[in-house]
Parts: structure tokens; sequence; C-alpha cells
């Protein structure tokens, strides 16, 4: 749980690489050229869900190299893979709170 996140960019990802340390690889969204025959049979790109921030409605956070989605704008999709990163600020929590 986070209590507020940086504005920039740059000091988002510092805090990530704090917080996961040697499992930073799994946070960043990353895509890469798949080996064999599934290039030509249009299956060309690899990629990993990368980790899901969920922020309250009026938190504004940007970043490039994750998913930022207000607790609003989350869906059952968004969650998928089983078992994906997923980090909620302090107010987000809240939020959910006072809904159920």
């Amino acid at each position: 749980m986070i209590e507020s996140l940086p504005s920039k960019t740059k000091e988002i990802l510092s805090l990530f690489k704090k917080i996961f340390g040697n499992s930073y690889n799994l946070v960043e969204r990353k895509q890469t050229v798949r080996s064999g025959k599934g290039k030509s049979r249009g299956r060309m790109h690899k990629s990993n869900a990368g980790l899901l921030v969920i922020t309250s409605a009026d938190e504004k956070v940007k970043c490039a190299n994750v998913d930022v989605k207000s607790i609003k704008e989350v869906r059952m999709a968004d969650l998928y893979p089983l078992g994906r990163l997923t980090i909620y600020t302090k107010k987000s929590l809240e939020e959910i709170k006072n809904v159920a």
C-alpha cells in the first residue's frame, strides 16, 4: 500500500525498484520478439502484463511503463492474469471501503 505516488515517471520507477528489489523485472511491461515459426503465423511478439497501480478517482498519476487505473475504471480483465502484481494507494482502499 502506497500513501501517495510521485508525479514524475523517473521517481515512480525508482520507488518501485526500492519496493520490489530483485523482482523489478516483473514490474515493467516488456515486449520481445518470439523465436520460431510463431512469427510467421501472426504471433510475433511475446509480452508480460507488468504492474497495475490502482488509484482513487481524484489522484492523477501517469507512468509509461506500468498500467495506472482509477478504482472506477478497473475491470476484471485488468486483473488478469491471476496473480498480477497490483499496488493500491491508501486513498483507493478507503474509497473501496466506502462503496462496500
